[in-house]
């Protein structure tokens, strides 16, 4: 994730909901956003996290 430029991490991360990729993907993403700092335009992470049974909410 990395060598992944902020504006091809969050066009990934619109890609990836417009297109209703896997969760996990999703969540993927959005965390490594949260870790950058960056502030997407699409839904918080609440919405892909894992729930307390280790399965994602959907």
């Amino acid at each position: 994730m990395k060598i992944l430029s902020d504006e091809n991490l969050l066009q990934a991360y619109r890609d990836a909901i417009d297109l209703a990729l896997d969760p996990h993907f999703i969540y993927l993403l959005r965390s490594e956003i949260s870790r950058r700092k960056l502030e997407p335009a699409y839904p918080s992470m609440h919405d892909f996290m894992p729930s307390d049974n280790g399965k994602l909410d959907e």
